[in-house]
């Protein structure tokens, strides 16, 4: 009987070191599980901003069909004009940060537009109205997108940018601007 009294408790301690290894699996997989929604998140607002550096960039595409940046130059530095689609005109119509009242914040974008190069028109358009009838500018795109609240203050760490070209056909000859 003397033995046996000697050994009780042991159980009792192997119990215990159980219980704390399991807290600590417990402790460490919700952790993980904290990680992974964060990254679910920052990855679901990217995406939304990169969808909108994109409708940037096809806004910037519609808008070059009709007009041309004024004050465009053949300088690497950029567009003199600056952004040629501002913020607050891809607020104004397409409701990237008022959407819903504020309830979905889908992002605002700028673009700037420069002039890159002259060339032949494409097959077809040549032959109409001779040989320097018409011409095709050539016009690079860059969209930039984040989110950002109204008051353009608190910005998100995502920011995306898109880039396109743009061939126009235009009439006249090329020349140097």
């Amino acid at each position: 009987m003397i033995q046996r009294r000697k050994k009780s408790g042991y159980v009792m301690m192997v119990a215990l070191i159980l219980l704390a290894i399991i807290a600590v699996i417990g402790a460490t997989t919700l952790s993980l599980a904290g990680v992974d929604n964060r990254i679910a998140i920052y990855n679901l607002k990217h995406m939304v901003v990169m969808n909108a550096a994109h409708a940037g960039t096809e806004h910037a595409r519609n808008v070059l069909e009709s007009e041309n940046p004024p004050a465009e130059n053949l300088d690497s530095a950029g567009d003199s004009w600056g952004e040629f689609v501002k913020a607050s005109e891809a607020e104004t119509n397409f409701e990237g940060i008022a959407f819903a009242s504020s309830a979905q914040n889908l992002g605002v974008y700028w673009v700037e537009a420069v002039w890159a190069k002259c060339s032949q028109p494409p097959p077809g358009y040549s032959t109409e109205l001779g040989n320097q009838g018409f011409r095709s500018d050539f016009w690079n795109m860059e969209s930039t997108a984040r989110l950002q609240d109204a008051s353009y203050a608190n910005l998100n760490e995502s920011q995306a940018k898109a880039v396109a070209t743009l061939r126009k056909v235009v009439w006249g000859p090329c020349k140097i601007r």
